[in-house]
């Protein structure tokens, strides 16, 4: 079943195209991403991320 997730932290989902509209989320006004699962886990579409955001630290965070 065709559908839209976001891959950001909320883990949103819609039925149609459309940016997330979470706010606070990191992909807040971001694209929708498409998923054709059927199990509802979005494999190969939405991951966990295990490592930090390096883009996103500043000087003073430690990895």
């Amino acid at each position: 079943m065709l559908h839209y997730v976001c891959t950001g932290d909320c883990g949103g989902e819609s039925q149609r195209v459309g940016v997330c509209e979470s706010e606070g989320c990191s992909k807040e006004a971001q694209p929708l991403t498409e998923c054709n699962c059927d199990d509802g886990f979005h494999k190969g579409v939405v991951t966990i991320a295990d490592e930090p955001d390096i883009e996103s630290m500043d000087d003073h965070d430690n990895i």
